[in-house]
């Protein structure tokens, strides 16, 4: 994904077209429900990630407003990753959720 999005950013860039991803983590949604909901899920996945929680709708949907704007008007080709810090875990003993299934 971060390559297709660098690509794009670059073919685009002379349109001043801005070519961002939106990496989630673990959000509280309808689809991780069954996810978030259960405790002994949890207390597997909650201490991989530094802030304890799962992240929350509102908390992207910022970070894509924020992209949206005009003050991102300088932000192009990058990824930005939104998960209470479990990706800086990922080799510290903790595993991404896919892996843990």
């Amino acid at each position: 994904m971060l390559t297709f999005t660098r690509s794009l950013a670059l073919e685009v860039a002379p349109l001043r077209i801005n070519v961002n991803a939106v990496a989630p983590g673990l959000i509280r949604t309808p689809m991780t429900e069954v996810r978030t909901e259960d405790p002994d899920t949890m207390a597997r996945e909650l201490p991989n990630i530094p802030w304890k929680r799962p992240g929350e709708p509102w908390e992207v949907a910022r970070l894509a407003l924020y992209l949206a704007s005009d003050d991102a008007d300088y932000v192009t080709g990058q990824s930005f990753t939104i998960d209470g810090g479990l990706e800086m875990n990922w080799g510290q003993g903790a595993q991404p959720a896919a892996e843990t299934a």
